[in-house]
């Protein structure tokens, strides 16, 4: 089996929102990451997210909050993400919920944390052969964890 480099998640809906929000202060997040609303401004989410807005298309500017506006997608419900997984790629990982781990700049899906869920897998990518290491597989951000949409929760 091969080992898949860890690319950053991209939005796999074709119909899909992007909308412009203020940034928080100090922001170093890179484009493509997933960051959630914090007192109004968007900010990097990190491991074991509570709270996710959506996928920023933009690099931080790390300067005073509000000085500048990011594009992000937000995780709406029927919004899907490829992203990688933190191990290797199994069927048996489809329909299961797992949480999210960040190293690097880098947003993987965490086989490891089943207490912090924050994705559900919808189905492998398709892009790898099962068995590879950090293989893609597309997700969905959970309703109780996505601050879009029904049941949207407050940073």
């Amino acid at each position: 089996m091969a080992t898949i480099a860890v690319n950053k998640p991209i939005c796999v809906t074709q119909n899909h929102n992007v909308i412009s929000l203020p940034e928080a202060a100090s922001q170093s997040f890179q484009a493509y990451e997933f960051v959630y609303l914090a007192s109004g401004y968007i900010t990097a989410c990190a491991s074991e997210a509570t709270a996710i807005y959506g996928q920023v298309l933009e690099a931080g500017h790390n300067t005073t909050a509000g000085a500048y506006n990011v594009s992000v997608i937000p995780a709406e419900p029927d919004v899907e993400f490829e992203m990688n997984l933190n191990t290797t790629s199994a069927i048996t990982h489809v329909g299961n919920t797992y949480g999210l781990v960040v190293a690097s700049n880098a947003h993987q899906v965490n086989i490891a944390d089943v207490t912090t869920d924050a994705f559900r897998i919808q189905r492998l990518s398709g892009k790898d052969t099962v068995g590879d290491t950090n293989g893609r597989v597309i997700v969905k951000v959970l309703s109780d964890v996505s601050q879009v949409g029904p049941g949207e929760k407050t940073a």
